[in-house]
């Protein structure tokens, strides 16, 4: 393998997240397509190729192989829109093969997004406690005149706004990325 990006990227040639996706009839309505992406050999591609897919909501999960230079999409439907927007980020990407995907290759594509919802459900209890916390010591402040109680809720409200945007930058920029 060259290495274009002339070691700059930090990563090594393959990425943790890659799994061999076989093809099988039993598993409906999902497909796994396969790309040859050659000008892809370190993780800054890959993640640009992750911004790119990610506002799509066919595609199921990604899979990279850096030191061979392929990228398997598990999806719903057809590839085609997928395919021209990974044309034009361009990296040479083509379309190799499109089969019936395998109820294991399902499974951790499930698991992948329960992960994901996962970690949106902590921000938000994080996000409810502070907001919580905010109103008993602004309210306990406000009552027994202490700055003390009423900059403690100013913190607190200070970590929920953090909270709360960083929710809403995940959840709704994700589409304008790229």
């Amino acid at each position: 393998m060259s290495k274009s990006c002339g070691g700059a990227c930090g990563g090594d040639a393959t990425s943790a997240a890659d799994t061999d996706i076989q093809a099988s009839s039993e598993a409906p309505g999902r497909w796994v397509s396969v790309y040859a992406v050659p000008k892809m050999d370190c993780p800054s591609e890959e993640r640009m190729i992750r911004l790119a897919l990610n506002g799509f909501e066919e595609i199921r999960a990604l899979s990279f192989d850096l030191s061979n230079r392929r990228l398997k999409v598990v999806h719903d439907g057809e590839a085609d829109p997928f395919t021209a927007k990974l044309k034009t980020l361009g990296l040479g990407a083509s379309l190799q093969e499109t089969v019936a995907a395998n109820p294991e290759t399902i499974k951790a594509a499930e698991f992948s997004a329960a992960s994901a919802k996962q970690e949106s459900g902590t921000l938000r209890w994080l996000l409810g406690i502070n907001a919580l916390l905010f109103l008993v010591e602004i309210t306990a402040g406000l009552m027994a005149q202490s700055t003390g109680l009423i900059a403690e809720s100013l913190d607190n409200f200070a970590d929920a706004a953090v909270y709360g945007l960083a929710l809403y930058a995940v959840g709704h920029s994700v589409k304008r990325q790229v």
